[in-house]
């Protein structure tokens, strides 16, 4: 190490010892090279379910002619460290005598919040080595890859069983107090089953196997849909044939009929036909033509009135819809709001649909939300807020000072004034019913409604968007975080304006070593299919559990999300 501080030795490894709770992960010893004192320091993690809240470890050292120096009982107090969370490193142990080059290291007793005690009486500390990784072990891509597709991606380790301990697949150390992996809760009777290369090469043949009869199968599928299209072509060529036979067949009997009809008034009557003929195709071809040619005309012209007119009488309503739309639009980009407002109530379109858009616009172009239009991504903003009334008394009067206390976003994307804002801090309401459906949850009654009536000014409310959310409900397969192997079993549509985060969107907008918006506990959106909600937890990590199985602490906060619309385009697409 540089500066204050010279690295003289550090633990070889890990170390464990039989039925204790409190792991030895690593140790250093230091020299302070301002004062030239001697200090230990080391890194212990709880493998307890029971919070630690105090250790006494042993410190022998050893001088550099391999004679003990005076051995150090330290104790860290005053602590509430839960499971699998480290501590110790910020802790220096000085030792009595300066010449100390080495030293073993052993914990005495730890002390846990319910009361209970563990001492060690005579068990000895055991060195542990590095573990092998899962593609050394297997040593054939093939293989490594039935594992990853058996297990799910993540598994970087073969798991190793000690006496009371055991090491997890992502290199965490575990009591035997459980199967399941307190850091990335992998099961690691099903990582040993799926690491099994006899299995792993009996699975990897079933799935070429299966890959093959897949393929068989398409390959067949796709010749029988050809077979059957080209029968298909036959059929209608066919029937195409046999239609134009009988339309001969009954026009040459046509002939002959009128041939022996009209011989005695044939040029009378070949006049009458030709009238009429004239009076069909100008009253339903060339007249309702001429009127569509000119209604184009008029919508290139901008004469968008006249155009929609047009487009009615001749039956044209996806047209009439259009001139209609962009006659709104015209008068919205001149400010003729009230014409606006006159022509959709005669048209029969949504008036309160526009006035909300009109509302927007006039918003957007008056540059109240300027600096957020040009925010970039990553920037903190400030958007909405409450006021709060702080009371001052004395002697002679009351005074009430009132105070406008804003809500900070971080932008998560900005696409051309279309910008995503998810909250810096979390949302907390612990009195709220925590739902595994979003759909029916409190907090999207509460967010969609008195959220945003109470924290956010009219001019703020008519840009925030209202937007259709799909939420999922997974069934996980195995694997942790991003990699996690899920399947969407099932999914519900709502509509709101504020939202919470679901698990794809998370992952998105909170790497995993990204600091910037803190841990902590906080809630997502989707599901899994055994009715568990699913959370981001203190160590920013995925997790799952009952919504009845939170206590009142330490239940899930929320981080509200909503898109603002400062696009000057205007969107008329819902108004009819």
């Amino acid at each position: 190490m540089s500066g204050r501080y010279t690295e003289l030795f550090r633990l070889p490894s890990a170390l464990i010892c039989e039925e204790c709770p409190v792991v030895i992960e690593a140790g250093t010893l230091l020299k302070d090279n301002a004062n030239g004192h001697v200090l230990a320091q080391l890194k212990l993690t709880n493998l307890s379910n029971q919070n630690l809240i105090a250790c006494k470890v042993l410190v022998k050292p050893v001088n550099p002619y391999g004679a003990a120096t005076e051995n150090v009982e330290f104790h860290y107090l005053d602590m509430n460290v839960s499971k699998g969370v480290p501590f110790g490193t910020r802790q220096p142990i000085y030792l009595p005598d300066d010449s100390s080059r080495s030293y073993d290291v052993s914990i005495l007793e730890i002390a846990f919040g319910d009361g209970s005690v563990w001492h060690n009486e005579v068990s000895k500390w055991i060195p542990i080595g590095d573990q092998v990784k899962i593609s050394e072990y297997l040593n054939d891509a093939d293989l490594e890859e039935q594992f990853y597709i058996e297990e799910g991606k993540g598994a970087l380790f073969v798991p190793e069983r000690h006496t009371s301990h055991w090491r997890c697949t992502c290199g965490a150390l575990n009591l035997y107090d459980s199967n399941a992996c307190y850091k990335c809760n992998r099961n690691i009777i099903s990582v040993e089953e799926h690491l099994n290369k006899q299995y792993l090469t009996e699975r990897l043949a079933l799935r070429r196997e299966e890959n093959e009869r897949l393929e068989q199968e398409r390959v067949a599928r796709a010749e029988e849909e050809k077979k059957k299209l080209e029968e298909e072509r036959r059929k209608k060529e066919e029937e195409k044939r046999h239609e134009l036979e009988l339309k001969r067949i009954k026009a040459i009997q046509r002939k002959e009929h009128k041939k022996k009809a009209l011989q005695n008034g044939i040029k009378s009557f070949v006049a009458i036909v030709a009238l009429a003929v004239a009076i069909v195709v100008t009253t339903t071809v060339i007249i309702p033509y001429a009127r569509y040619k000119r209604a184009c005309s008029l919508m290139e012209e901008g004469d968008y009135v006249d155009a929609a007119e047009l487009f009615e009488k001749i039956g044209k309503k996806e047209q009439e819809e259009e001139a209609k739309k962009k006659n709104i639009e015209s008068l919205i980009e001149q400010e003729k709001y009230q014409e606006a407002h006159t022509y959709a109530e005669r048209k029969g379109m949504s008036i309160s649909k526009l006035e909300n858009e009109i509302a927007r616009i006039e918003i957007v172009r008056s540059g109240v939300f300027k600096e957020l239009a040009s925010a970039k991504v990553g920037d903190t903003i400030d958007f909405g807020g409450r006021i709060e009334k702080e009371v001052k008394t004395s002697e002679y009067n009351i005074d009430v000072d009132s105070r406008q206390m804003e809500i900070e976003w971080i932008v998560a994307e900005n696409n051309n004034g279309r910008i995503l804002l998810i909250a810096k801090s979390l949302l907390s309401k612990r009195n709220f019913k925590i739902n595994n459906s979003w759909e029916l949850s409190e907090w999207r009654e509460y967010l969609n409604g008195k959220y945003i009536e109470d924290y956010f000014s009219d001019e703020e409310k008519s840009v925030i968007s209202e937007i259709e959310l799909e939420s999922s409900v997974f069934q996980f397969q195995g694997g942790s975080g991003e990699d996690s192997v899920r399947e969407v079993i099932d999914v519900s549509y709502t509509t709101d304006k504020v939202f919470l985060l679901g698990v794809d969107e998370a992952y998105k907008y909170f790497p995993e070593q990204d600091d910037r918006w803190g841990r902590w506990n906080w809630l997502l959106r989707d599901s899994t299919i055994d009715h568990q909600v699913l959370y981001i937890n203190r160590s920013g990590n995925l997790s799952w559990s009952n919504p009845s199985g939170f206590s009142y602490d330490d239940r899930p906060d929320v981080r509200p999300a909503m898109w603002i619309d400062l696009s000057e385009d205007i969107n008329l697409e819902s108004y009819e």
